[in-house]
């Protein structure tokens, strides 16, 4: 599956970024969001934890969706998505 991410994004003082699957018509995809915390270790490989949480994720979602909210989508023609 590809994927695409949004860039990071903070919600209280920790990072966080979605991943959304790639897809084409023939996809039998959903467009699912996929939440997931940031976790750097310095020189180590950064990591990612799934949030757990319903208050952590339910402010992570509302950050993205402001942040998706606020992107230019106007080029999308709303009635080609059928």
């Amino acid at each position: 599956m590809n994927v695409k991410s949004s860039p990071f994004f903070e919600v209280q003082g920790q990072q966080y970024i979605a991943l959304y699957p790639l897809f084409d018509e023939a996809s039998d995809e959903d467009g699912s969001v996929y939440l997931y915390r940031f976790i750097d270790h310095g020189d180590e490989e950064p990591g990612l934890e799934n949030i757990e949480a319903d208050v952590e994720f339910e402010a992570v979602s509302d950050a993205f969706n402001a942040w998706a909210d606020a992107q230019d989508f106007g080029d999308i023609d709303l009635d080609d998505m059928d």
